[in-house]
């Protein structure tokens, strides 16, 4: 089974909202974004990562998993506690947005925790360039749509009561 890699798509999600769970993040990685990021959470080595690796654990499957799974798969007992009692924690635990944080002490931990020392140390969002088909039908009903909602708009003279 082929598993879709879609966290570079999400560019980082997990600081979406506070109602959000980190599991909700955890659901969509693939087996390689599991292990970068079990490797910065926990200290995932090398052998752990190629027993998830041989397995193709991938996030959701990881949520599931108890310590008794990951010791079927050959993982060591101390290891298959710690991840078995991490995917617990990461179903309970609530995400929280950067601009949630309402000291610069709570801001700078999870900055830290993220690698950056400063807010603009978070590396920017480069999105990707997409070729369109400019007589494609869907692309042209999209723009036939958006014309009539900007024409029921008005102008923006006329929306400010000027």
């Amino acid at each position: 089974m082929k598993v879709k890699n879609t966290k570079s798509q999400k560019q980082h999600k997990t600081h979406k909202t506070e109602t959000g769970t980190l599991a909700e993040e955890i659901e969509t990685y693939g087996v390689n974004d599991l292990i970068s990021f079990l490797e910065k959470q926990k200290g995932l080595d090398y052998d752990d990562a190629e027993i998830i690796r041989k397995e193709k654990i991938n996030g959701h499957a990881f949520l599931k998993f108890t310590t008794k799974k990951f010791r079927d798969c050959g993982m060591p007992g101390g290891t298959a506690m710690i991840l078995a009692d991490f995917a617990k924690e990461c179903k309970e635990k609530k995400s929280r947005a950067f601009s949630s944080y309402r000291t610069k002490k709570d801001l700078k931990e999870v900055l830290e925790k993220y690698g950056a020392g400063r807010i603009e140390d978070i590396p920017q969002f480069s999105p990707r360039i997409h070729k369109i088909d400019e007589k494609d039908e869907s692309f042209l009903h999209c723009l036939k749509d958006i014309r009539i909602k900007l024409s029921n708009m008005g102008t923006v003279n006329q929306s400010n009561g000027s």
